[in-house]
């Protein structure tokens, strides 16, 4: 017997997504994906959507059924599934045991539970009218609410129907099952209440509270107890009788209430015929999602939140979109621009440089600019920084070294006799060193003083300086890195650092020392020891630009192909157990909010942090933050699923909706062909998902 193994390494990250379309508007806090038919789904109109135990995704639409684990469409309907066929598919749910309930337009209720899908027996004319609602009790019997007005309860393979507004034309139907027990049932205009499920065999259901309204639009059962209530144009939680939140009337204007969800936090989100989706946030206040903002369309038939947190928005007739906030802020003046140097400044701002020219200030909403002119040039603007004394300097490629004046930048004499700056650095002793391509400067506030590579410096092209817990200064070059405590020394310790382009030097809280390289990866010097860490080890880059711890435990690493962020304890194990032990790199670029994935390199400072913890970097397109204090780790673990195994022509394992994957396969000698079909159910990064496999005694 060949055993197979597979083993999901959440975390791990390669190439960036590669759906059908993904949309980013300037703007936006969302990055909005769109799958249609084009990517495999069956039909655009995505009527009913929920996400199974299981991990995956199912889509009702009027050309059958799909599952969809984040990357492919598995499709559904008449052609391998009988019992599907004809009908469009307007109704999901699954049940506490995991049964899959499908509520078709014509053709009755489907079960689907261990690979067989079977028509649910209801009493004529149940069966015949189209499913509007379906929900489980606390007792596990599910009810069903059609528009014709009969309410069922099926349990046991038995069904009771009750008359429940059949007498009363209704474009609602809704039956809800509150957290507490509690069972709703919704008209137009008529809310009827139960406390509990009905005893079985009664021919009258125990209604206990009436609760009329003019328009009733939507129930939604809350995950922490009550209820929604959309009705009478506005928007309501009610619990135990008593009316929770007020969240006021519709922000939407004449667009019918369609679908609602809530998000992980317990907020609403609704879906609307015209008007798109309102999601609404913790104090009430709704975001509106529609075209604008890069939906598909502003016709919405279904919603769901995964367990991710990612929003799921089905239309009518644009397909299938996925919505994820955006993690990063781009500042909107500085979109497009090659942002080269960034700064904080007092109180909460920030200075940064730009390449194409010219120096910005960013606070508290405005933007002030200055212009630097080298003889009427554009003297390329590479580092920016803000001293102890509040005083701002501004290092340039063509026009050397300016201070900031009365409001302007004047040039500053450097010694060496070369304008090309690159880096401006201040020790603990407020000296502040200028990085140069002609060397090292040095100002005591009274003096310059210069050192080449006469005096020790691996080479006179300086890219970085940092400073370590004892006061030695680190001096990165083009071609090697330099130390100085009691004179400048070449460090020659570690062979890979003797001769390579030093690109970054940042030092943490800890009193390690981080080195970046172009191209041989990231060293890291703690206690004394020196590590490398490179692509090998996890990273998506051997070149780095930039390094900066967080203070929360995490490393960030700017490069050429995204924005990397590392937990700091991660280093300690990969340095521990080098060979087997991968760090958990989260890399970020366009889909999480950033304009491009490639971070600015040769200049320093190109990230900060300001007074509120906020941390600034550099990109090619822009200035971005983010506040790492936000940041919702994913701590779902993706389950590995194996979908099917093909051996010899002959397929193991069945292939009908909702059949249970085989626990082992037995494959005779003489195979010589072996096909093992797998996949992880992580809906958020899917196409980020790497995998790591095995065969047992082989």
């Amino acid at each position: 017997m060949l055993t197979i193994f597979c083993l999901l390494l959440a975390g791990l990250f390669c190439q960036p997504a590669r759906a059908s379309r993904v949309v980013l508007r300037a703007g936006s806090p969302y990055t909005i994906t769109v799958w249609d038919s084009e990517d495999g789904l069956p039909q655009n109109s995505v009527i009913s959507m929920i996400q199974t135990r299981d991990g995956y995704l199912w889509l009702g639409t009027l050309s059958g059924l799909a599952r969809f684990d984040g990357e492919r469409f598995t499709v559904f309907d008449g052609g391998n599934t009988p019992q599907l066929k004809y009908s469009p598919i307007v109704k999901l749910f699954e049940d506490t045991r995991s049964n899959l309930w499908i509520g078709t337009e014509s053709a009755g209720v489907l079960l689907a539970r261990e690979g067989q899908v079977t028509p649910v027996a209801l009493p004529q004319p149940v069966d015949a009218g189209r499913t509007r609602s379906i929900c489980e009790d606390a007792t596990g019997a599910v009810w069903l609410y059609q528009a014709n007005g009969q309410l069922c309860r099926y349990a046991n393979g038995k069904a009771e129907v009750w008359n429940a507004g059949q007498d009363r034309p209704s474009k609602n139907r809704l039956v809800i099952v509150e957290r507490s027990g509690r069972m709703w049932l919704g008209l137009d205009g008529v809310l009827f209440g139960m406390a509990s499920p009905p005893a079985s065999g009664i021919t009258a259901l125990p209604i206990t509270d009436m609760v009329q309204v003019n328009q009733l639009d939507y129930l939604l059962a809350s995950a922490a107890g009550g209820y929604w209530r959309l009705a009478d144009g506005r928007i309501q939680k009610w619990n135990a009788g008593k009316l929770e939140r007020d969240l006021g009337p519709y922000p939407w204007t004449n667009a019918p209430v369609v679908t609602a969800c809530e998000d992980q936090e317990g907020n609403l989100v609704v879906g609307t015929s015209g008007a798109g989706v309102y999601w609404f946030d913790a104090a009430g206040k709704p975001e509106r999602l529609s075209k604008a903002q890069g939906l598909s369309d502003d016709f919405i038939l279904s919603l769901t939140v995964d367990r991710e947190g990612s929003l799921w928005v089905g239309t009518d007739g644009g397909g299938l979109n996925r919505v994820r906030r955006q993690v990063f802020q781009v500042l909107e003046q500085s979109r497009d621009l090659t942002v080269q140097s960034v700064c904080a400044g007092a109180p909460d701002g920030v200075w940064y440089g730009i390449s194409s020219g010219g120096v910005n200030y960013w606070a508290d909403g405005k933007l002030q600019h200055f212009e630097i002119q080298q003889n009427s040039q554009n003297p390329y603007v590479r580092a920016v920084f803000v001293d102890h004394q509040q005083q701002v300097w501004v290092g340039t490629y063509l026009g050397g070294l300016y201070r900031l004046e009365a409001g302007e930048f004047k040039p500053v004499a450097l010694p060496g006799g070369n304008p090309q700056v690159s880096a401006i650095y201040e020790d603990h002793e407020n000296h502040l060193w200028v990085g140069t391509q002609g060397g090292l400067a040095v100002w005591d506030g009274q003096s310059w003083s210069h050192f080449a590579t006469y005096d020790g410096l691996a080479a006179d092209s300086i890219q970085a300086i940092t400073e370590d817990a004892a006061g030695g200064l680190w001096v990165g070059t083009a071609a090697g890195l330099s130390w100085r405590q009691a004179g400048i020394k070449t460090f020659t310790s570690v062979s890979e650092l003797s001769d390579a382009s030093i690109t970054s030097l940042a030092t943490d809280a800890a009193g390690d020392l981080w080195v970046g390289t172009q191209g041989n990866g990231l060293f890291r010097r703690h206690a004394g020891q020196w590590t490398r860490f490179g692509a090998e080890q996890g990273l998506i880059s051997n070149s780095i630009g930039y390094v900066m711890a967080d203070g929360h435990g995490y490393l960030w690493i700017g490069s050429y192909r995204g924005l990397m962020r590392v937990a700091q304890k991660d280093f300690d194990e990969v340095a521990a157990h080098p060979k087997t032990q991968l760090l958990v790199c989260r890399t970020y670029g366009r889909p999480d909010g950033l304009p491009t994935g490639e971070c600015t390199q040769g200049s320093q400072p190109t990230v900060c942090r300001t007074a509120d913890g906020r941390l600034w970097f550099s990109t090619i397109k822009g200035l971005v933050s983010v506040d790492p204090t936000q940041i919702k780790l994913n701590t779902n673990v993706p389950p590995v699923v194996i979908e099917s195994i093909s051996a010899g022509g002959r397929r193991y394992g069945s292939a009908a909706l909702r059949a249970p994957a085989p626990q082992a396969v037995v494959i005779p000698p003489g195979q010589e062909r072996l096909e093992i079909e797998f996949t992880s159910l992580n809906l958020a990064d899917r196409e980020r998902t790497r995998f790591r496999y095995r065969m047992a005694n082989h």
